[in-house]
């Protein structure tokens, strides 16, 4: 008797630890599998923003020096007032450099609690051979307690050459994390009760 309660105190132990070990990692699968599905939603919409600020300065974009840069500065803001705000987030920040690099104009969204944070954020250096290798460059970053995206890609002038850049923050929101988590707890409890599940049937 004693040998058979040993014997399946040590089953138990066994199955205690090998559930933890699997929570932890599919935990950790999910997590990963998060960041990379919110970083590409991000990325999807930076270009197709992209695209659609392109045809507002493409004269700036082929003159030498980009041009006017307050009708760049003027088109930006004129971006960011009409800035939609959907379920995943929403860009808070903004700026456009020239091929060197150089601010030429900039727009942030002062409603933004965090504003400030990630204004601070955005000085941080790029990672410039990344950029070039790739065409384009991505981060995600916690500030105050909040997720946020920053992402950097390229503007082409007519003759498809790289004259200008667009650096980026987007904040992800509050429902989106909220959804993200849920969605680790869902399939966290779900490989555990596999688990579980497939224990009780080989050891009845």
């Amino acid at each position: 008797m004693r040998r058979k309660k040993s014997i399946h105190r040590m089953l138990i132990i066994r199955l205690a630890v090998a559930t933890a070990v699997i929570a932890a990692l599919v935990a950790v699968a999910v997590i990963f599998a998060v960041r990379r599905d919110i970083n590409e939603l991000v990325i999807e919409r930076a270009l197709t923003a992209a695209v659609q600020f392109k045809g507002y300065i493409i004269d700036q974009l082929d003159a030498p020096g980009l041009g006017d840069h307050a009708k760049i500065q003027r088109a930006l803001d004129r971006s960011g007032s009409s800035r939609l705000r959907l379920g995943l987030g929403e860009f808070v920040f903004v700026r456009i450099l020239d091929g060197k690099f150089n601010e030429v104009a900039r727009t942030a969204d002062s409603a933004y609690p965090h504003i400030a944070a990630v204004t601070k954020y955005a000085e941080n250096p790029i990672d410039l051979p990344g950029l070039r290798q790739r065409g384009l460059w991505h981060h995600m970053n916690r500030i105050n307690g909040m997720t946020v995206v920053r992402v950097t890609f390229p503007f082409t002038n007519s003759a498809g050459a790289v004259v200008a850049y667009g650096d980026a923050v987007f904040a992800v929101s509050k429902e989106a994390l909220n959804e993200a988590r849920w969605r680790i707890v869902r399939t966290t409890a779900a490989a555990v009760c596999i688990v579980l599940v497939t224990t009780l049937l080989l050891y009845p």
